[in-house]
């Protein structure tokens, strides 16, 4: 199954308030897609700790998904890796929207761990760093550069 980053998950707790949640993203199922990424490899005697972390991190609606990713350098696969992925019945699971309202709220919103701008902006460079494809991503930030 392919993946597209998608800014269908509201965030009440990091980029946004609960007054004014900010906009992130959530990974949604769509075929032939392609989601670039990083994938770490944990040692066994911190993978529960670091879990526990990103658990706690990732608390607003994402669940803990087993998955197999494919590296870059050639048919490799990593199966049973995990990742986060926001649940559509979840109350912070906001789906799509029209795009002058997610421009407005990811110019807008701001919450403890930041402005929602940053979050794309970084998201963006990082994704660029990497030689990564985005096309939808890249094009918000082109936009509110």
């Amino acid at each position: 199954m392919g993946w597209a980053r998608r800014f269908w998950q509201a965030s009440p707790d990091h980029r946004g308030t609960p007054q004014k949640p900010g906009r992130v993203v959530t990974l949604v199922p769509m075929p032939r897609e392609r989601c670039w990424g990083v994938a770490y490899e944990v040692a066994p005697d911190v993978r529960d700790d670091v879990i526990e972390r990103l658990d706690r991190r990732e608390q607003a609606g994402y669940d803990r998904v087993s998955t197999t990713v494919y590296l870059r350098e050639g048919s490799t696969s990593i199966q049973g890796a995990l990742m986060y992925v926001a649940r559509a019945d979840n109350p912070c699971f906001l789906g799509p929207c029209d795009r002058p309202a997610l421009l407005d709220c990811l110019r807008s919103a701001a919450g403890p761990s930041g402005t929602n701008l940053d979050y794309l902006r970084n998201l963006a460079a990082s994704l660029r760093q990497m030689g990564a494809e985005d096309p939808e991503l890249f094009s918000l930030a082109d936009e509110l550069s």
